[in-house]
This record gives C-alpha cells, structure tokens and sequence, in this order.
C-alpha cells in the first residue's frame, strides 16, 4: 500500500466537489465496486422481495397502483443501504492507496468486523425492526396505516443516527477501531450540526436522485421494450398504471440500489474530506510514507 501515492488527490473538497467526485471514482472503480456492491445486493434484493413483492403482485391482481410495495421497497432499500455502503468502504479504502484486493479478501474483511457493524446497522438503525414490521403485516389486509406508521418512524431514527453517526463503516472497516473506543464521539462529536446539515442534504438528493433513476430506468424499458408504465385503456381516452412484472420488481429496486451504491461512494469520500479538515490527515499520510521509507533503506 503506497501512502503517498493515491488514485485521488488528498485534499479538502466541498459537497458539490465531492458529488462530482464521487462519479470519476464510480467510473474508475466500476467493475470491481459493481462485483462487490452486487455480493451484499442480490440477497438482500432477493430477501426484499420475498417480504414485500406480495404487495405488487397483489396490487396487479386488483388492477390498482401499487403505492404500498413502492413505499415499502423504497424503505427497505433506504434502511439497508449502509449494508451495501459497507462492502463499499472495505473496497475503496484499499483501493484508493493502489491495492485492488479481490472480492474475497473485502468480503473476508467484512465477515471478521460482521458482529460489530450488524448490530450498529441490523439493530440500531432499524433494518431488523422494519424486517420484523413487515413480517408481521397481515398478506390480506395489507400493509395498513400502523405499518406505514412503523416504517417512517425506523426511517426518520435512522435518517437521525446516520446523519449524527454517519462514518461507522470506515471507523470498523479502515480504522479497525471498536466503537466501544470513543473514535465514533472523537470523530462526529465536534462536527455535529455540520454532519446533520448534511445528511438533511443528502437525504433530499438521495430522494431525487432515486427518482429520476427510477423514472429514467421506465423510459429506457420502455423505449426498447415498447412496455410503457402508462398505457391506454382500448377504445377508451383514459389511461391505466402498467407497473407489472419486471418493471415493477426488477426495474424499480435496481435503480434504488444504484442511487445507494453512488451515495455510499460520497459518504466515503466526504470521510476522507472530515479527516483532512480535521486530523490533517494528508500530512499524516506523508509522515507515514517518509517514515517507512527511512525503515526501508540500510543502515
């Protein structure tokens, strides 16, 4: 691992800087981040299906629009995100020093610090809770308004803890630190009101941004498919919702964890940027080198 020589600058970027960031390091790191993000993906996409894609099915079933598994979906995927945010960092924090370590070395990385960050995630940022939720909702009666009312309260908790806490992956992952340490309060405690402010940020343009891969994902399918989420009713001017099949299930989830992978790629880089700003950790960086480069030569 070269400490000074990085495939990024080390340097202090503002949010704006870093989205833009943040689409370089995605284009760079393409392959390799999209075999790890899909590891941690595919059977939670999998597990999301089998606990809400009843909803859409029903709701094709009844001819109606199915706003009960788009909600539940969205939240899910929302609640999960740090998950996939995790397999994220293993990988970006090696690779941004020049080590492309293969997917099993990052997965082995995870399963070693699994207690820890499932319990920080599963537990206390509300996944198993919404998990237990929606286990719960009755297949007949649907998800009704307790449930609506379960999943927006985990989701505004964990929108609260994240912005608060937001850096727990890379201080498990890269720093190797427990959070019984007090590395968590030492890191987020002195910038408190700023990390709030941004992740209100983040969370809006999480928002938009899974809107409009959502939107743009049905133009596409429908363009080359000719499958339109809107179709008219035959021999009638009215219209009616097409959200079936792979549109609705495959489509719809797949562009909300597109939208997760790039938000996870800018809380890492906006890690680095709160190190440099305030552990001047660039300077640490090249201490660090100059001093492995004196053990490195003879006496």
């Amino acid at each position: 691992m070269h400490l000074d020589r990085t495939q990024i600058a080390i340097r202090q970027r503002g949010l704006l800087q870093t989205l833009d960031l943040a689409l370089h390091v995605v284009r760079r790191f393409g392959g390799p981040l999209a075999r790890c993000a899909a590891a941690v993906i595919v059977p939670l996409a999998l597990w999301n299906e089998a606990l809400v894609g009843w909803m859409g099915r029903l709701a094709a079933e009844e001819e109606r629009f199915p706003l009960g598994y788009l909600f539940s979906m969205a939240m899910l995927v929302y609640l999960e995100a740090p998950l996939v945010g995790a397999v994220c960092v293993a990988y970006l924090g090696p690779a941004v020093f020049g080590e492309d370590r293969p997917l099993r070395t990052v997965l082995g990385g995870l399963v070693r610090r699994s207690g820890a960050w499932l319990a920080v995630h599963g537990l206390l940022r509300g996944i198993v809770p919404a998990w237990l939720v929606l286990l719960a909702t009755d297949r007949f009666a649907g998800l009704g308004p307790l449930g609506v009312l379960g999943l927006i309260m985990l989701g505004a908790w964990a929108g609260l803890v994240r912005s608060l806490r937001p850096y727990v992956n890379e201080i498990l992952l890269l720093e190797q630190v427990g959070l019984r340490s007090g590395r968590s309060g030492r890191l987020h405690q002195p910038v408190a009101g700023e990390l709030l402010w941004e992740g209100m940020v983040l969370a809006v343009l999480g928002s938009v941004l899974g809107l409009s891969a959502v939107l743009v994902a049905l133009l596409v399918w429908g363009v080359l498919l000719n499958d339109w989420p809107i179709v008219p009713l035959p021999d009638s001017e009215e219209f009616r919702w097409n959200l079936t099949g792979w549109k609705l299930h495959l489509v719809y989830p797949l562009s909300l964890w597109l939208v997760a992978v790039y938000l996870a790629v800018v809380r890492f880089l906006r890690y680095l940027d709160l190190r440099i700003r305030n552990e001047g950790w660039e300077v640490e960086l090249r201490l660090r080198a100059e001093g492995r480069r004196l053990a490195a030569e003879p006496a």
